[in-house]
């Protein structure tokens, strides 16, 4: 039987290639349809175009059937979603795709998080995404999350710093993940 895995958001294909090359064939979906012609373009550049089909999808309605997915993933989207009510309807809409027993795995920028606390927006509350996660009849199975970086702070750090921050994170991530950031 084969494994079938959504990926919600896939962009230009940052996730989408590490999973084709780990032997996964993914369905790679966007709403950005720029966005979806670079994907396709990476996927030709590395002879990998077979492996994945693409497609413009919105993640408020996915063409898809129910309980169709074994393992659907979604990062960085659900932090782009300007309220919780989009959020919500975000993952209600990706558990409906998702077959009994199947898997989802997204982030979410966590208010509860000390860098959650210093910025306003695009932020949502810990036991709000807990909330929204069981009204979609899905379970918390695990929860893991960065604790002292940030992307924009990692980027804007030097190497060497980075990489110490980074060694500092590691043993954090599965500690408190309330208090994670991401």
């Amino acid at each position: 039987l084969d494994f079938v895995v959504l990926e919600a958001g896939a962009g230009t294909g940052r996730f989408t290639l590490p999973m084709i090359h780990n032997g996964f064939r993914p369905i790679a979906t966007d709403v950005n349809e720029s966005l979806l012609d670079a994907l396709r373009g990476r996927l030709k550049a590395e002879g990998v175009e077979a492996a994945c089909k693409v497609q413009n999808e919105s993640i408020f309605q996915l063409s898809f059937p129910d309980a169709h997915f074994d393992f659907v993933y979604c990062l960085h989207v659900i932090p782009r979603l300007l309220c919780l009510e989009d959020q919500r309807l975000a993952i209600a809409e990706l558990s409906r795709v998702l077959k009994p027993g199947g898997k989802l795995l997204f982030n979410y920028w966590n208010q509860s998080s000390l860098l959650g606390r210093l910025k306003r927006k695009y932020v949502t509350p810990a036991a709000a995404m807990e909330g929204l996660v069981q009204a979609s009849r899905l379970k918390v199975v695990e929860r893991r999350g960065k604790r002292l970086l940030s992307k924009t702070a990692l980027q804007r750090l030097p190497l060497w710093g980075g990489r110490l921050l980074a060694a500092l994170e590691r043993p954090l991530t599965g500690v408190h993940p309330n208090g994670a950031w991401d």
